[in-house]
């Protein structure tokens, strides 16, 4: 699944592969949200693309789950209107 605002994108009814990746090699992943349009890049590559109507709210937090392994190297949430980073581990 992917969500944004009111908008589920189901893996049932939507070709979602191309957020399969090789878990044994770092990779880079980027989420870009602007006037409610999303933007999904993975090592650069646009690979998922999509509009919502209706805003959830602000980030709030993060959640990352692994089937196997996994890891998280770094973070960085930034406001795009004025790049001021807001969080960075």
């Amino acid at each position: 699944y992917a969500k944004f605002g009111e908008k589920l994108i189901s893996g049932k009814n939507n070709d979602l592969s191309n957020l399969g990746t090789n878990v044994y090699e770092k990779q880079d992943l980027n989420i870009e949200i602007k006037e409610k349009k999303a933007k999904i890049y993975l090592n650069e590559e646009n690979i998922l693309e999509t509009h919502y109507t209706k805003s959830i709210g602000d980030v709030v937090g993060f959640c990352f789950a692994f089937t196997g392994t996994g890891q998280i190297n770094s973070i960085r949430l930034n406001q795009n209107y004025n790049e001021t980073t807001i969080y960075q581990y």
